[in-house]
């Protein structure tokens, strides 16, 4: 982190324009600039190859900037990082080429070209998208080294990860689109792992899941609830922790009937009041709003869809509730359970999935 947090500064200084990436970012040999040779080096050996990675080129530049802090005013220098950075973007797209097993090594590019070329504000959210995959190494509720390896991942390691970026913030989302989606299809496929079998053997929400990812076509037969008026089944619901206080909530629901309104799931979260005291909370119970991406007028009937996000809690709740609400009148309605139980049904405990 201390090294990113230099580079990010000392680029946004010495940076400039582009150029041709098939040429070398400077000529060392007659070194017409007269840089020292401490910095002649690193780039012999970054355009060698025998320099590569974040961290090892994030310290040689550290060390060559305490020891020349002149470079930092340097016109020629600043257009010899601006080229740098070309060929970090360029060497970043090629390992992306390479496909996962190279991401990681590819997100480390992207952030050192983000930081040589501050300018380009798509480089900068490549490089940002990036970096939750290279960040999602350290999470204990995904198994990433798995996935990458050489080993016989399975099913269920596939959903987690596309759970964790699929449903996470933004740039997880879009790191998901453009780099997980179409590979892990097409590994899933190839393994065999998507048949019936397989499929009838996960949880709930992870089938739920699969569907919702249109990776089968497969019907899910099961249902945890009914509402009525309009007619919806609540298909499965899980919250699962990602972190010590963050969590992902996903609901997936199907409409037995073409509907209109505006529909949201409401996930009440209780703690028990020795926690709330112990945590010194001012709280035992909330209330999460979950909302399918697809508006309504896009619901097919017997389709899953998904009502997920991301939220931080403070502590793992103990007890679950789910209810829809339709709020297309100006006001929270709740819809009444088709059983006559009311409008809130009580989740088991296999729907909180905690370290």
């Amino acid at each position: 982190m201390r090294w990113q947090t230099l580079l990010s500064i000392v680029f946004l200084i010495v940076s400039g324009c582009g150029f041709n990436t098939d040429e070398p970012v400077y000529d060392t040999a007659s070194n017409p600039d007269g840089f020292p040779p401490m910095a002649l080096t690193m780039l012999e050996d970054i355009q060698s190859g025998q320099l590569r990675g974040f961290d090892a080129i994030a310290g040689a530049f550290g060390d060559l900037y305490t020891e020349h802090t002149d470079l930092l005013d340097s016109q020629p220098w600043r257009l010899v990082i601006d080229r740098l950075g070309s060929k970090f973007s360029y060497t970043a797209d090629s390992l992306r080429e390479l496909g996962i097993a190279s991401y990681r090594e590819a997100a480390e590019y992207y952030q050192l070209a983000s930081f040589a070329r501050p300018q380009d504000k798509q480089l900068y959210e490549r490089a940002l998208t990036f970096e939750t995959w290279r960040n999602a190494f350290d999470n204990a509720a995904i198994n990433l080294a798995s996935i990458v390896g050489d080993g016989d991942p399975q099913l269920v390691e596939y959903l987690a990860v596309a759970r964790y970026f699929l449903f996470g913030g933004e740039s997880h989302r879009e790191f998901y689109e453009a780099n997980l989606r179409l590979p892990f299809r097409e590994r899933l496929k190839a393994t065999n792992q998507l048949t019936s079998d397989k499929l009838a053997d996960l949880d709930p929400a992870d089938r739920c899941l699969v569907s919702y990812l249109n990776l089968t076509k497969e019907p899910v037969e099961f249902n945890l609830a009914s509402y009525e008026d309009p007619s919806i089944d609540l298909a499965a619901c899980r919250v699962t922790q990602i972190d010590s206080t963050s969590f992902i909530a996903e609901a997936y629901i199907r409409p037995r009937e073409a509907v209109s309104g505006d529909f949201t799931v409401a996930l009440r979260m209780s703690v028990p009041d020795s926690i709330t005291t112990a945590e010194n909370l001012s709280f035992n119970r909330s209330q999460l709003q979950l909302r399918p991406e697809e508006p309504t007028s896009e619901w097919k009937a017997g389709s899953i869809l998904a009502a997920a996000r991301q939220f931080d809690y403070p502590v793992v709740p103990c007890s679950l509730q789910v209810s829809m609400i339709d709020r297309s009148e100006g006001r929270a309605k709740y819809l009444e359970l088709a059983d006559g139980g009311g409008s809130f049904f009580h989740l088991g405990d296999s729907a909180m999935v905690a370290f």
